[in-house]
């Protein structure tokens, strides 16, 4: 009875919740996930528990139901965290217009809102098409052992399956979204090509609304869909449909793009990088008759913005060009005198007197505030200058531009200097370059706010790690270039890496979720609870934090990695997985360990944890692919994994 008490009032807690927040709708709830296993509940915008944290993995509400996992498995849930549709499927997708494909026992269907299927589990893959149809892949024609049910591309080729006909086309073609999932417009009708070069658009039951005929296709928006014919020389001529697929924007442009509160943009003949663009309304009229330098569609908070000359102009209704920041409006300015003003097409700068120090005008400026040795994105956006130090300012266009620094007061840093690369100040010191590498007069050097150089010009190439201080508060640099890098101060000077950054990197590779930890012996590692207690007994070559209510280690048996539920146990759900990295980095890959990429992969595991636990000098490391990236890591470069 007592704990029946107890239930009662968690359900009336909760439900009080959720009439507190009956005007929130629940495509808002944000997901949270959390504790010693990641489980993960819902929160409201004002942070307030909606659904506590019971799930293994949680995604976003769509059509009022949100995909959740439980015990490996997934089904849907209402918004009161109760399961509308029970946790049965291997996978599944968003719910869009009462549609969703699902993956049970391995075999890909569509169910309704009701958890029944509408398309059978008979296929690799079943992409929802309206009410009536789905795009279906036979188990026959699969190129790939691996499914995500993502919905934003189409790069494969499908069959056409009508609930009632079956299958109605002959083989796999190639289609694309006329109205992609979610969006607003008919969605019994997608465009369909029959040799993979010409489009038309085709309903659900298979017949041809609009024979093909463009060469490229969009998508529709505010009912409008951008289309493409190729003529015999070549020439691309680019128009736009209605949702029926009617021509309401004649074939008779160089380019457009989609449209977006009341405008699409319209583009002149020549390469992108030197298109002139204009915007054109859904009538196919060209908006002042005109194209310019750069245009911007309106938005919610502001007007149609275009540039000519480098100067920006908002677009009033009527066509009418208005200036957007005339001559001597004030961009920024620091408490110790600097001001920056808008002149012509760039930016003047005063010192408090309201004097130019640097009579050039420039064309950049380091708008942004340093923050935790990271640029706040958001403050780059409000142009906000961060006066904690000298500002890097920059003139010519930005491929050709010329660099120097000025005072927070309005002072250069050195009067007359000028870099062809400089980076911010950070921590009092700054490296700059000089020269073309192209023909070889390339130098580099590290310059202090007082304007003097602590490391003169010199070939050798200079990199900052600002995530990095020495004991003295001075910044850490990498002077040089493959084998040839050496650490070093702001005076060039060969430094060690402080070991209480090297502690700290080593505490990140066995730290867990709600301060659990990796631990091991002899024997191998586990899992601790951060009271002590056991959660996964050490006896695994390797091991992953928990996390969606399961951690990963290596099962010899399958030669996969397997998942291991908050009994400490292996368990089925959800399916194990070839490999098993605690992060990775694009365009490297894992130092090799052995010629077997499981037993590597355990090894890299392995060593990484026992660096961890410093019982290994040196963590693993990510090797560059020496294609796109040149250097490769030794530790996690970019924070916690």
């Amino acid at each position: 009875m007592i704990f029946a008490s107890k239930l009662l009032a968690i359900i009336a807690f909760f439900a009080g919740a959720l009439a507190a927040h009956a005007e929130e709708q629940a495509e808002d709830f944000r997901v949270s996930c959390g504790g010693v296993f990641g489980l993960c509940g819902y929160l409201a915008s004002d942070g307030e528990v909606m659904v506590p944290q019971r799930f293994e993995s949680l995604r976003r509400f769509s059509d009022q139901l949100a995909p959740a996992r439980m015990a490996g498995l997934w089904g849907y849930l209402n918004p009161d965290g109760t399961f509308a549709i029970d946790p049965i499927f291997d996978q599944v997708g968003d719910f869009h217009g009462g549609r969703a494909e699902v993956i049970l026992e391995g075999n890909a269907g569509v169910i309704d809102a009701s958890g029944g299927f509408v398309v059978p589990a008979d296929f690799w893959r079943a992409i929802p098409l309206g009410q009536d149809a789905a795009l279906v892949i036979l188990p026959e024609d699969a190129t790939s052992h691996r499914r995500r049910l993502d919905l934003g591309s189409l790069f494969e080729e499908f069959h056409l399956f009508n609930i009632d006909n079956g299958l109605v086309t002959e083989s796999p073609i190639e289609f694309d979204w006329f109205v992609r999932p979610g969006d607003i417009g008919p969605s019994d009708r997608i465009w369909a090509s029959l040799d993979g070069n010409t489009f038309g658009l085709l309903n659900d039951k298979g017949n041809w609304l609009v024979e093909p005929q463009f060469s490229h296709v969009q998508s529709l928006h505010e009912d409008r869909a951008i289309v493409v014919s190729t003529g015999t020389s070549g020439e691309r001529l680019w128009g736009a449909v209605d949702g029926d697929g009617t021509i309401v924007i004649e074939l008779e442009h160089h380019w457009l793009s989609y449209f977006s509160n009341g405008y699409g943009l319209v583009g002149g003949p020549r390469s992108y990088d030197q298109r002139r663009t204009g915007l054109i309304h859904p009538d196919g009229t060209v908006v002042g008759n005109r194209l310019f330098e750069e245009v911007r569609r309106p938005t919610a908070s502001s007007p149609a913005r275009v540039m000519e000359d480098g100067i920006w102009y908002n677009f009033t209704n009527d066509g009418t060009l208005v200036r957007e920041e005339p001559d001597g409006t004030v961009i920024g300015s620091c408490p110790q005198g600097l001001t920056i003003a808008r002149e012509a097409a760039g930016y003047a700068i005063t010192n408090q007197a309201g004097e130019r120090q640097i009579h050039e005008y420039f064309d950049h400026i380091s708008f942004g505030i340093v923050e935790n040795d990271t640029i706040n994105s958001g403050s780059i956006h409000r142009r906000e200058i961060d006066c904690s130090g000298p500002i890097l300012v920059g003139h010519g266009p930005l491929a050709e531009s010329e660099w120097t620094y000025i005072r927070t007061d309005g002072t250069p840093v050195i009067p007359g200097s000028w870099f062809t690369s400089s980076y911010r100040f950070n921590a009092g010191y700054a490296v700059v370059q000089t020269g073309s590498d192209a023909d070889g007069s390339e130098m580099w050097g590290v310059l202090n706010e007082l304007g003097e150089f602590t490391l003169p010009l010199g070939p050798a190439q200079i990199r900052r790690r600002p995530e990095m201080i020495l004991p003295s508060g001075q910044p850490y640099f990498l002077l040089g270039t493959g084998t040839d890098e050496y650490p070093s101060d702001a005076y060039g000077l060969p430094v060690t890496l402080p070991d209480a950054i090297d502690d700290n990197r080593r505490e990140q590779a066995v730290q867990c979720s709600g301060g659990a930890r990796i631990v091991g012996d002899n024997n191998g590692f586990g899992i601790e609870g951060p009271d002590g207690t056991t959660l996964v007994p050490s006896v695994h070559r390797a091991i992953s934090c928990y996390r969606n209510g399961v951690a990963w280690a290596p099962n010899e048996n399958s030669e996969q990695w397997c998942p291991i539920g908050p009994d400490g146990a292996f368990r089925s759900e959800p399916a194990c997985i070839d490999s098993y990295y605690p992060y990775s980095i694009t365009h490297h890959y894992p130092e090799r360990f052995s010629d077997s990429p499981f037993e590597s992969n355990i090894r890299w595991v392995s060593a990484w944890l026992d660096w961890g636990m410093d019982r290994r000098n040196e963590p693993p490391i990510w090797v560059r692919d020496g294609v796109i990236s040149q250097g490769s890591y030794s530790i996690i470069p970019f924070g916690r994994p």
